[in-house]
């Protein structure tokens, strides 16, 4: 009896020893690999990032990123003119969280809408992606980004049985509007020292050629040369 006890007692304890060796090996492979990829994904959302600003800030030649209050914003200009402002937002959506980038005019207005990275359903909060659904914000101010099913003065229609994944998406659109009209003050202040910057560059550079240019000994391509590192010193001083 007691042997059959002891027997007993020892599968047990093997079996434990099994799945605690088998549970230790798949945590050890799930940390290795979250350790090779994540790196690799948080690059690929960098480039994204960077092709998809030129999209929610149509015409902005220059980009400059200014940190209001611990906030990150992108400013996008030319050379005549504030183009807006982009932020992101990563609001919780079904799946998970939904990374946001918003260009936003200085009117406040919606520009155009980015989704950056998502892990919505597929078919359902997927849906986030179709063009019918982003371009209803495009052109609105903070107090129509709502869902009609949630407010009167909502404007947004919502994806059919994927609520969540609407509202989320809503809602962090609406809180990036707000965000950057509380900080249009500092942000429009920053924009226009460094058109005031670019201006005194513009005014440098051209005089410095004119003068140059009457001089034979100075090539074209010192002049190129020059005008390169003379830009270069600007950036790293308005950058």
């Amino acid at each position: 009896m007691v042997n059959a006890l002891i027997s007993s007692w020892q599968k047990y304890i093997e079996f434990g020893l099994r799945l605690a060796l088998v549970s230790a090996t798949a945590a050890g492979l799930l940390a290795y690999v979250f350790r090779t990829t994540d790196p690799k994904i948080k690059e690929n959302l960098k480039i994204e990032k960077e092709k998809q600003l030129k999209f929610v800030l149509p015409g902005a030649s220059i980009l400059k990123k200014k940190v209001v209050k611990g906030k990150e914003f992108i400013i996008g200009y030319t050379a005549q003119e504030l183009i807006g402002i982009a932020c992101e937002k990563d609001p919780s959506g079904y799946g998970g969280r939904i990374k946001l980038l918003i260009g936003i005019s200085p009117k406040g207005r919606i520009l155009r809408l980015a989704i950056l990275f998502d892990k919505e359903t597929p078919g359902l909060g997927k849906k986030i992606h179709e063009y019918w659904f982003r371009q209803q914000f495009v052109g609105k101010r903070a107090a129509q980004i709502q869902l009609t099913k949630d407010t009167p003065q909502g404007t947004i229609e919502a994806i059919s049985s994927a609520t969540i994944s609407s509202r989320a998406v809503t809602s962090g659109i609406h809180q990036a509007v707000e965000e950057v009209l509380e900080a249009m003050p500092q942000l429009i202040h920053f924009e226009s020292s460094l058109n005031t910057q670019q201006t005194s560059y513009n005014d440098f550079l051209s005089n410095f050629l004119t003068r140059t240019s009457r001089n034979q000994k100075i090539s074209t391509c010192a002049i190129r040369f020059l005008d390169s590192l003379i830009k270069k010193i600007f950036d790293r001083i308005t950058g």
